[in-house]
């Protein structure tokens, strides 16, 4: 599994819409509350 730096560089690299980058992490903050939520397995950036 990539860790989260790695894979905002990697988005960063292939969008360049300032908005679609800020949209996708509300979606990532959005899947993080529904995990802690519904209690599902939350993998932090250190394990």
């Amino acid at each position: 599994m990539i860790t989260r730096a790695e894979a905002a560089t990697l988005m960063d690299s292939k969008i360049k819409n300032k908005n679609l980058r800020k949209h996708v992490y509300a979606v990532e903050a959005g899947m993080i509350w529904l995990a802690e939520h519904f209690n599902a397995v939350h993998y932090s950036e250190d394990g």
